[in-house]
């Protein structure tokens, strides 16, 4: 009888044992957005709220009291140049773009996260957790014509979650991300437009790295081939400086690219046309009739250039700058009949 309850002792204490240990195996794991528990997504929700306004106002001492005080003497000064660039931006919202709950065993692990939101901006995150508890938030503000993200990663120090990791960068233009402006690239170059494409395929570009190195799209090794091809087309298709004979003045085309123009209206990408002119800059009314005439022929000599944005923004030059020093100019602002579609 005796051996009969030990036995049912072992198997009962076995038993609890056991399921201590399924259960332990159960909490770890990483839940994303709606799965994660909604207690802590109210919890973390507080500290984004703190951490955006603190972003967004400059605040250094609101952003340094979320962090835990090994990133603060580690990323302190980096803080400062964040807040510096990215208060400028005027943001007054943002939107929680995804957001993971991760839990480990040890408290120093490699993660790696995934969207699998099933479309061409999804991305991979890849940082060191050092803590048992980890939470990441991607925030991206609303509302601007250059929006920026947040990616903030927290660790549960005892009852408390503190900022572990912070990254922001400039995440879409015009409402359109990294992957968004390369279709248009792609869609520009197969089109011959390759003025267009280069435009579209250097704001991918800007935008490709939003969360800094934590963060990566995963066609970000399909844009970068594709800049490369762009750029060598372009390269063969036009030669700079392009000399513009069938103007008097014979103007010189050196540089073409973007601009993204956030004030005033239109807002949008523009391009930007730099080229010397031989007219003197302080004779404004002969450098206003050259450009004018330039303006009526500069879709005839670059295909699509004018088209499909809001203006082109000219720079007139008498000499060429160099790669450290602007040089003077007179610039000229052509607003084209393009209508913005995007509601940013």
């Amino acid at each position: 009888m005796k051996k009969y309850l030990y036995l049912l002792l072992f198997a009962l204490l076995s038993s609890i044992v056991f399921q201590g240990c399924f259960f332990e195996v159960a909490t770890v794991g990483s839940w994303h957005n709606k799965t994660i528990d909604q207690d802590v997504r109210d919890e973390i929700s507080a500290l984004n709220n703190s951490l955006f306004k603190s972003i967004a106002k400059g605040n250094a001492k609101g952003v340094k009291k979320l962090m835990c005080d090994a990133s603060v003497k580690t990323s302190g000064s980096d803080i400062d140049t964040i807040l510096k660039v990215f208060s400028k931006y005027n943001a007054q919202s943002y939107r929680v773009l995804d957001e993971y709950y991760v839990k480990n065993l040890n408290e120093v692990s490699n993660v790696a996260l995934a969207s699998n939101n099933d479309n061409s901006n999804d991305y991979r995150l890849n940082f060191v957790a050092i803590n048992k508890k980890t939470y990441v938030s991607v925030l991206v503000t609303t509302g601007l014509p250059v929006n920026f993200m947040i990616l903030a990663i927290y660790g549960k120090y005892g009852d408390s979650w503190k900022l572990n990791i912070l990254r922001v960068g400039d995440y879409s233009v015009m409402d359109q991300t990294a992957p968004d402006h390369y279709q248009s690239a792609i869609n520009h170059f197969q089109s011959t437009n390759y003025i267009d494409a280069v435009d579209m395929i250097v704001v991918a570009s800007k935008l490709a790295d939003p969360g800094g190195d934590k963060f990566e799209y995963l066609n970000d090794n399909a844009m970068s081939a594709f800049y490369t091809d762009v750029m060598k087309e372009a390269k063969s298709v036009y030669k700079f400086p392009f000399v513009v004979d069938s103007i008097k003045s014979k103007p010189q085309i050196f540089a073409i690219g973007p601009q993204v123009v956030r004030e005033g209206s239109p807002v949008g990408i523009f391009a930007v046309i730099k080229y010397k002119s031989h007219i003197a800059l302080a004779d404004t009314n002969a450098i206003k009739s050259e450009n004018k005439a330039l303006q009526k022929i500069i879709g005839t000599l670059f295909k699509g250039v004018d088209k499909n944005k809001p203006g082109i923004i000219y720079q007139a030059y008498n000499k060429f700058p160099t790669d450290s020093t602007d040089a003077d100019h007179f610039t000229i602002k052509q607003v084209l009949g393009y209508t913005l579609t995007h509601s940013y």
